[in-house]
């Protein structure tokens, strides 16, 4: 044959006839392949299949119930035998073979597939879901391009059962799912019983559930789930669940978006929560969003209005108490990827109760008492607070204010500052108030603050009157501004503002009408460390108060002063820089004067000391304070150490009103003064020591010469002495010459009780009989015991000297009475001693009457004529006033009307003129009887029986003596 051409016909046919033969046996191999494939096609897919995952590292385990053209069934286990990573009971595949003849690749399309019982072991690491040794093989397909005219198969998942290994513990899940066209139609799940657990958290969950249903182009979702117990740090929930339900869009997973609406409700609900100083029960919330969400999923944003609820049945934590909380917000909110907005109105109610100052007790200070009552139980209303937040912002304020209501008449309230919110950003404004219920009156406004990186900074006033501790009554005002920093707090006052307390109680030692400006210093006036020590440092200024107990008060004080204390320990000290002192007894006992001095203030103790002086500055002494704050007794001692008076120096009066108006200037000579006054529990006690060396000085009754004593005061409020003080002074110069005055005495209060009194007067003595003198305006009834005092010295320096002189010594008892309407005498009797003689001249005699205005002279004559007529009867009147000599004389002393005193004689003597006279009448002149007309010379040693009734002004006599020894000169009018 190998001579045949090629050629030829016949080589040609040869090569036709081979190549027919060779595709018939190819195409009779390919036949037996094909029918051998087949009917080993379960053992080839399972070994292809094995072989491919082997490859990539799975080990795997595929039993084929049936493989077949259409579709196939078989069982499935990837991983270890003991463990696998995924079985699947029954794997349902259908599917359509493709290939050149489709004019597609060789595969197949795949219809539907059915998972019977999947059972997956997974991890969950670092935020991302681990298959094991699936997870290669998940990246690879994952990186496979999608084949554009693949059937998208229909996708069930039957009682499918995961276990999730997770940080915190292991999670089992349960369900089926339904996944058409690469949509999720339907997925069911649930959780069953875990125990999660980690270095700061932990769970008991119980179970919980996932529900979603697609409907068009929304879904249906429903989550829920139930703990018996999460905790995590120090807070804790017991008996929780959570659901939420409603209808999402569903995302488009070609476009990576999801748009559409979004209804959402959430509703939880805790049996009870608590941290280590808090806890609440019966807490529930719930939440309505109906909007919409919208963008990329990275991006998705969700926007509309939201309903949102908290409530609790009971809340308490360290000392607090609320029950029936109700919160609410309505509103709009806006979240887009980290970005959001929320603006709406939140609301809130509850009552509750705050036992932080405990409860009420007997000693509580009122205000204390008010506060606690007040917070023992109260009603917490905020109706609508304004809120506009976002990750860069927060902002509140206060359309309708804050309310706190007690049960005990307190009612609180804050509100917004007009055109300023409560809070935005990190500064605000608001003012708060507090009224009724027994408590101080505060008024609160912070007209700015702002929050730093380290604290607060507010300026603010306030305004606070009622009674505070032991200031009742008391009004206080100020305007600064507030520091908080690094747990710090200070507060500088901007000026300075006044303070007023009606009354600072301090047992019987209260001291009332308490008013001053309170000002700053070079430091702030109030410092509060974050250990919890504080400090206050300021300076009070025209100051002014009351001290019944001193009956005193005080001006224009100013004083500097420095607290600080932490806990239980106080410590201050004040700088008085000066004080005016005035004296408030109804008798005034000094002179204003001003104080200076230290005090300083410990937990225990209060002590100080000052220097009093003049208003001139003189040195006056100094007064110490010493009181304990533990049993509240204590004291105040004074000493004015040895007061020298002198001339253009310091004087009594000076000191005292009564000095003034006993003691004239200038008064020389020393005196000092130790007192004290002290107090224990509701006693109070006060003495003094009263030494007088020796003083010279004016009185009303005229210069006074060595003065000299000791006083014993047993109280100084009210002043009374010890029985027996005794002084003594050496010689006054009154209108005769006094030697040796003394008089011993006690004062009692309102009362001088005279034990006895007396002085050298005349060569004789005059003595008080003992009695009391009332110092309290009322009358002084008293009388005088006269023993030999010779007038003559007295008249003799009596403003009516040159009309009038006596020679009589006399005895006898001047009973008196001195009021506000002078010295009156009340039968007051003298009698003279001894013989003596008495000298009135014409001039000074008013009224001459005998007998009730009836002169008898001598033998009794008729009345004479009046005074101013010239006749016989009143001639030897007159000369026998001018020049009579008398064995007897007696004396009637009684006050008049008008402040006159009238003094009766009666006088038994004989005319004695200095030159002998006779009476010599011619017979010629008694028959014509006009010597009654003439002026007739009274016989010498003619003998007078005489009745003289004589008054002089005594008020005005007083007074123009009193004048003399003040102003030198003065008039009397007898």
């Amino acid at each position: 044959m190998s001579d045949v051409p090629t050629s030829s016909p016949r080589a040609r046919r040869a090569r036709r006839f081979g190549a027919l033969r060779l595709a018939a046996a190819i195409l009779t191999l390919l036949v037996v392949a094909v029918l051998a494939l087949y009917l080993a096609r379960r053992l080839v897919a399972k070994e292809v299949l094995i072989s491919w995952l082997e490859a990539r590292g799975v080990r795997s385990e595929v039993t084929f119930e049936k493989l077949d053209l259409d579709g196939a069934v078989a069982r499935v286990r990837v991983g270890s035998p003991d463990d696998p990573e995924l079985s699947i009971e029954r794997v349902e595949a259908d599917y359509r073979l493709r290939g050149f003849w489709s004019g597609r690749p060789l595969g197949a399309d795949v219809s539907r597939v059915r998972l019977v019982r999947p059972v997956l072991r997974a991890a969950w690491r670092d935020g991302t879901l681990s298959l094991g040794s699936l997870d290669p093989v998940i990246e690879e397909l994952r990186k496979l391009p999608p084949e554009p005219q693949a059937v998208k198969p229909l996708i069930l998942i039957e009682d499918a059962k995961a276990r999730l290994s997770t940080p915190y513990g292991a999670v089992a899940l349960q369900g089926d799912a339904r996944i058409a066209d690469d949509k999720l139609e339907r997925l069911e799940a649930r959780l069953g019983p875990a125990v999660l657990g980690g270095d700061d958290f932990k769970a008991e969950v119980e179970g919980g559930s996932l529900s979603m249903v697609s409907r068009g182009a929304s879904v249906d979702a429903a989550v829920s789930l139930k703990a018996k117990s999460l905790a995590s740090g120090p807070y804790q929930a017991d008996d929780a669940t959570v659901s939420v339900t409603g209808r999402l869009p569903y995302p488009d997973l070609q476009a990576g978006r999801a748009d559409g609406p979004v209804s959402l409700t959430t509703e939880a609900q805790i049996g009870q929560a608590r941290d280590a100083e808090a806890s609440a029960r019966d807490v529930a919330v719930t939440a309505n969003f109906d909007g919409r969400a919208s963008g990329p999923f990275a991006t998705v944003a969700l926007a509309g209005p939201l309903q949102a609820s908290l409530s609790a049945a009971q809340l308490e934590g360290a000392d607090a108490k609320a029950s029936g909380l109700k919160m609410g917000f309505a509103g709009q909110v806006r979240v887009a990827k980290a970005d959001w907005l929320a603006q709406g109105t939140l609301s809130g109610a509850t009552r509750g109760s705050w036992s932080g100052l405990g409860a009420p007790a007997r000693g509580d200070e009122p205000a204390v008492a008010a506060v606690k009552r007040a917070a023992a139980d109260f009603d917490l209303s905020a109706p609508a607070l304004a809120v506009s937040a976002s990750p860069r912002m927060l902002q509140l304020s206060v359309p309708a204010p804050v309310r706190v209501n007690a049960r005990s008449g307190l009612t609180a309230t804050l509100s917004s500052r007009p055109r300023s919110p409560l809070f935005n950003a990190d500064r605000g404004a608001f003012n708060a108030q507090v009224r009724g219920g027994g408590a101080p009156d505060v008024d609160l406004a912070v007209e700015r603050y702002r929050l730093t990186s380290d604290g607060l900074v507010a300026n603010l006033s306030a305004k606070a009157a009622g009674s505070f501790g032991p200031a009742q009554d008391a009004t206080i005002e100020t305007a600064g501004a507030l520091t908080l920093k690094n747990g710090e707090t200070t507060y500088a006052a901007e000026d300075c503002r006044p303070v007023s307390i009606a009354k600072l109680e301090m047992g019987d030692n209260d001291v009332e009408r308490l008013d001053a400006s309170l000002c700053p210093a070079d430091a702030p006036l109030l410092t509060i460390s974050k250990a919890g020590a504080w400090r206050a440092r300021g300076r009070l200024s025209e100051g002014k108060g009351l001290a019944p107990f001193l009956e005193a008060r005080a001006e224009d004080v100013s004083a500097d002063f420095d607290a600080k204390g932490r806990g239980e320990t106080l410590g201050a000290s004040l700088h008085l820089a000066a004080a005016r002192l005035i004296d408030t007894a109804k008798e005034t006992r000094f002179h204003p004067v001003r104080a200076a001095g230290e005090a300083t203030m410990t937990t225990k103790a209060v002590s100080g000391a000052f220097q009093v002086s003049d208003g001139a500055g003189r040195a006056l002494g100094k007064a110490e304070l010493d009181t304990s704050l533990v049993d509240g007794s204590g004291g105040v001692t004074f000493d004015t150490g040895e007061l020298t008076f002198a001339e253009g120096g310091l004087q009594p009066g000076a000191l005292s009103p009564l000095a003034a108006s006993m003691i004239a200037s200038p008064t020389t000579g020393k005196a000092r003064f130790e007192g004290g006054l002290h107090w224990a529990g509701e006693t109070t006690t006060s003495q003094g020591v009263l030494t007088v060396p020796g003083l010279d000085f004016k009185s009303v009754a005229g210069p006074v010469a060595g003065l000299s004593g000791t006083v014993r005061f047993d109280s100084l409020i009210p002043l009374v002495t010890a029985p027996g003080q005794h002084l003594h002074v050496d010689r006054i110069d009154s209108m005769a010459a006094l030697t040796n005055a003394s008089l011993d005495f006690q004062l009692v209060d309102t009362e001088l009780k005279i034990a006895a009194g007396s002085v050298d007067v005349g060569g004789g003595r005059v003595e008080l009989e003992p009695a009391t003198a009332p110092l309290d305006g009322k009358p002084f009834e008293g009388a005088a015991k006269i023993e030999g005092v010779q007038l003559a010295g007295i008249v003799a320096k009596s403003p009516f000297a040159d009309r009038v002189s006596i020679d009589a010594k006399v005895s006898g008892r001047l009973p008196f009475v001195i009021s506000k309407d002078g010295v009156r005498f009340i039968e007051g009797k003298l009698d003279a001693d001894q013989p003596g003689r008495l000298s009135i001249h014409r001039e000074a005699l008013v009224d001459v009457a005998a007998k009730g205005g009836q002169a008898a002279v001598a033998d009794g004559l008729p009345a004479p004529a009046a005074p101013q007529e010239t006749n016989t009867v009143t001639e030897f009147a007159f000369q026998a006033l001018e020049y009579l000599a008398f064995d007897d004389l007696a004396a009637e002393v009684n006050s008049l009307p008008n402040g006159r005193l009238g003094v009766l004689f009666k006088i038994q003597g004989a005319y004695e003129p200095p030159k002998e006279q006779d009476l010599k009448i011619r017979v010629g002149d008694l028959l014509k009887k006009d010597f009654l007309n003439r002026r007739l010379p009274l016989p010498s040693h003619t003998k007078v029986n005489l009745t003289l009734d004589t008054t002089l002004n005594l008020d005005q006599l007083l007074q123009d003596f009193a004048q003399t020894q003040r102003a030198g000169s003065g008039s009397v009018q007898p």
